[in-house]
């Protein structure tokens, strides 16, 4: 099969080498690699199967392990010196098979490999690194092996590393669990963030989020702590996680780790609408409420029903929706109202789904409902049989 043997390497670290054959234009052949490669060089031969056989096992002979279509590590002045070494041998054979003169000219893709040396000389440290890292990556999955690995990069100062470490030691992949060391790790990379990309610094904001919940739940690491819990997850949001949005929600609106603030709840429940977390509506209705701000409330709930689908208002914002409603908080708009028998069919189904009657409350309210003769709020029909029509306050009210 004549056609090309190619040669590529990746443009950005840990520069690893790609081997391959064509029978189209190389170019072609370097645009299939999933990954962003240089073409280095190619040779045109007759037989390609005998000149990447031979070229394979020359490399494995200079202590190369490379296969064909698969990424290997290599510095590329190798590479091609020993594809030269059998290259002439190659084309020889080639000229006895074809009587013509053999082709000894082999293409460069305007690439040198002492200008890459030159160029890379400092970072030569940091590709080390960058490889301890890749083949941490390449082990098994939460092994000790990978483990050590990272530990090895991340002591050579290699960043992505740290991060490595602290998702280990979170979650006690290869190493026994230890938040402490977990949070360390994670400090550690907050003093570089300079150096990280966009995705590892989301993956940070990630990490500090799930440290925040450690202390937010009385894990079997951590004593509580509000109050470091809120300072992680504040951390972590302006390092873009969207998860702590509705821990800072909660907390502002809860007073948990940090003074009261309803503002400041609002503010961090409407980041949760905007990031489509729809649990925003649930926090930033309780804000206006709580602020005496019946219209504001009405009206966000207004756009939760219209723009969110039904069977995710049904589990997620239904109860307090109606705990709302039965307060007397709010009114129910008549568009909400129509939605009702939707939502009711879709919390039935969803308990027959599931084996369970946690909804019952809610598929009674939304399907038949009595209406206090008193204040006309809604309310349940057990409600309104045990207080003569009225509701649990106003029936109160009365009493006293």
């Amino acid at each position: 099969m004549a056609g090309f043997l190619c040669i590529a390497m990746m443009k950005e670290p840990p520069y690893q080498i790609m081997i391959g054959v064509t029978e189209y234009e190389p170019d072609v052949w370097v645009e299939t690699l999933l990954k962003p490669y240089h073409l280095l060089c190619y040779q045109g031969f007759y037989d390609l199967i005998t000149a990447e056989t031979l070229y394979l096992q020359q490399l494995l002979q200079a202590g190369i392990k490379a296969q064909s279509g698969r990424a290997f590590m290599a510095a590329p002045d190798e590479i091609i010196k020993n594809f030269m070494l059998v290259r002439d041998q190659v084309l020889g054979f080639e000229y006895e098979e074809q009587n013509k003169p053999p082709n000894t000219q082999m293409v460069f893709n305007d690439y040198e490999t002492d200008a890459f040396y030159e160029n890379n000389e400092s970072e030569e440290p940091q590709d080390e690194n960058e490889l301890l890292y890749n083949q941490a990556k390449e082990s098994e999955f939460a092994s000790e092996k990978a483990f050590q690995l990272y530990q090895q990069a991340a002591q050579l100062d290699y960043k992505p590393a740290y991060i490595a470490l602290a998702h280990a030691y979170l979650n006690g992949w290869g190493c026994k669990r230890n938040i402490n060391a977990a949070l360390i790790w994670v400090q550690r990379t907050l003093d570089a963030l300079n150096q990280l990309n966009t995705d590892e610094r989301i993956e940070v904001g990630e990490l500090l989020h799930s440290l925040a919940s450690e202390y937010e739940n009385d894990s079997d690491q951590a004593i509580p702590d509000f109050k470091k819990a809120y300072q992680l997850n504040l951390q972590a949001a302006e390092l873009g996680c969207e998860l702590a949005y509705t821990s800072l929600a909660c907390a502002c609106l809860a007073g948990y780790g940090v003074e009261k603030n309803l503002n400041a709840a609002l503010e961090w429940s409407m980041r949760e609408i905007e990031a489509n977390i729809i649990y925003g509506y649930n926090h930033a209705t309780t804000c206006f409420v709580e602020a005496g701000m019946k219209p504001q409330a009405e009206k966000l709930w207004k756009r939760c029903f219209k723009e969110q689908a039904v069977e995710t208002i049904a589990t997620s914002c239904l109860r307090v929706y109606k705990k709302q409603v039965l307060a007397g908080s709010i009114a129910i708009n008549p568009d909400i109202e129509m939605l009702f028998s939707s939502l009711a069919e879709r919390l039935t189904n969803y308990q027959k789904e599931l084996g369970v009657s946690i909804y019952d409350e809610e598929i009674a309210w939304l399907g038949v409902r009595d209406t206090c003769i008193v204040c006309h709020i809604p309310i349940l029909p057990e409600t309104a049989r045990k207080t003569e029509g009225k509701c649990a306050n106003c029936f109160i009210k009365e009493l006293s």
